[in-house]
């Protein structure tokens, strides 16, 4: 329950992020390559996790974060975790089918400079390497008057979760199992 909201409006503006469950991305959705299974993308992200460390993040913050609200990390956290995410984004490249038009299009390759063209060919993703950013998604794409109505309820509910520092201490593989159905865990690696 979150003061100041009522059950349904939670429902209402969290429809969609709950849909990819409570996560932070480290590398985009994507369809497995040709010749590639989930039996050895489940054991690279194993070995994977086993050769990395924890990581703290430190307290997290509520933010603005191009029209939704999300949970961001503190600005002494960004670099670290930022150069591991591109670790995970480039360690599962090799699992990734390339893009078709269909997926081009849906990731905005039209609406995308020239940079973010360049990341979307590369890795599937126009957010990854510098333009990567670690959060936590609360809300759907809200306006700006609706953004600053809730703020106040979800900052006061998030308190105590963000005083708290937060570990990166998993790798968690999600599934859609259909297009447009909920993601879904199917593993989750332990790191160290």
């Amino acid at each position: 329950m979150v003061p100041g909201l009522t059950p349904p409006r939670v429902a209402q503006i969290t429809e969609a992020p709950r849909r990819y469950g409570w996560h932070a991305t480290l590398k985009a959705p994507f369809a497995l390559a040709e010749g590639r299974s989930r039996a050895s993308l489940i054991a690279a992200v194993d070995r994977f996790a086993a050769d990395a460390l924890p990581i703290v993040l430190g307290p997290l913050e509520m933010a603005d974060l191009h029209g939704f609200h999300a949970l961001v990390l503190p600005p002494a956290a960004r670099a670290v975790v930022g150069a591991f995410a591109q670790q995970v984004v480039e360690a599962f490249d090799p699992w990734r089918a390339p893009l078709d038009e269909a997926e081009r299009a849906r990731r905005g390759a039209v609406r995308l400079d020239a940079r973010g063209q360049a990341l979307l060919e590369r890795w599937g993703y126009p957010l990854t390497e510098e333009r990567f950013t670690f959060h936590m998604t609360l809300t759907r794409a809200l306006s700006a008057g609706e953004r600053a109505a809730i703020a106040p309820a979800l900052q006061a509910f998030f308190q105590t979760a963000v005083a708290t520092p937060a570990v990166l201490d998993a790798l968690v593989v999600f599934e859609e199992p259909a297009p447009g159905a909920d993601f879904r865990v199917i593993h989750r690696a332990v790191m160290g």
